[in-house]
């Protein structure tokens, strides 16, 4: 089983896709540098 890592933010409830998407490509950035590892965002406004 992979490690995993959970990107987390609050978000924007008027708007959640902007900052989604946004989170989403942090995570994939982070996951470059984490081989093996299953990396994951979300907000909490989604």
């Amino acid at each position: 089983m992979p490690e995993t890592a959970l990107i987390v933010a609050h978000g924007q409830p008027s708007d959640p896709a902007p900052a989604a998407a946004e989170i989403a490509a942090l995570a994939a950035k982070v996951a470059v540098h984490l081989a093996g590892w299953q990396v994951g965002s979300a907000t909490l406004a989604e």
